[in-house]
């Protein structure tokens, strides 16, 4: 036979809304902010591929601006 379910009281049950609605806008927060690197990815592949089909170069260079190195010679 199955345990008994506790009954909780309302204060237990209104603790335990609040704490799975935060866990509930957290996940949705995440998944919009994933939704969005999906989007500037998808959208950054389709900018090259229609360069590289009109034959432009539009590659992204990252120059180390460091002190160590002069600007320019990266």
């Amino acid at each position: 036979m199955t345990a008994p379910v506790p009954i909780k009281s309302g204060a237990e049950l209104l603790e335990e809304y609040d704490r799975l609605t935060a866990e509930l806008r957290r996940a949705l927060r995440t998944t919009r902010e994933l939704q969005q690197k999906w989007q500037a990815c998808r959208d950054q592949i389709k900018r090259r591929t229609d360069s590289a089909a009109s034959g432009w170069d539009v590659s992204v260079h990252v120059h180390d601006t460091s002190p160590h190195v002069p600007l320019g010679t990266a």
